[in-house]
């Protein structure tokens, strides 16, 4: 309850300092840290600035440099929703999950991008993670970041985060 509280009163105090409305994000996994100021979360790029807070679910503050692919975060941003992929948003806070099974889906996408990563400059978008009814695999949907044109979506193991199968 006290987590609640405090996020509640966080939100608060991010939509009274200005004069844009605050939109609370789809909670996703981050994919690629662009730059100092820029995370890629599902298909949306966050533009940190001095004044965006980080913090756990658990109310403990975080650095921008502790920020790690395959993180679960919320981001809650400012301005006008926008359809398009890839939109930059400025965000206000990063809320980044720490419950068990945000910790677990962390942890198994963090894997799945180590095993499809073949190169630094490769890079991915992840959306649409759903654990199956059995419990014992997670599906996903992945796309290159250089090539949005060509999704897929994955399989993989629930227990050992192994690539089960590929559909493109």
């Amino acid at each position: 309850m006290k987590i609640f509280l405090s996020l509640f009163l966080i939100l608060v105090l991010i939509t009274g300092c200005g004069d844009e409305q605050v939109n609370h994000g789809t909670p996703g996994f981050l994919t690629q840290i662009i730059s100092k100021d820029e995370i890629l979360v599902g298909d949306d790029i966050y533009q940190m600035t001095a004044g965006t807070k980080i913090q756990d679910s658990k109310g403990r503050h975080i650095k921008a440099s502790e920020l790690e692919p395959g993180m679960k975060i919320q981001a809650f941003y400012q301005g006008r929703m926008d359809d398009r992929l890839l939109a930059k948003k400025r965000v206000s806070l990063l809320l980044v999950l720490a419950d068990e099974e945000s910790m677990k889906e962390a942890d198994m996408v963090a894997a799945v991008l180590d095993d499809l990563q073949e190169g630094k400059n490769q890079h991915f978008i992840i959306t649409d993670v759903a654990r199956e009814e059995d419990g014992l695999a997670y599906t996903m949907y992945v796309m290159k970041r250089s090539n949005l044109d060509l999704g897929y979506t994955i399989t993989v193991d629930a227990g050992t985060y192994e690539i089960l199968y590929m559909e493109g």
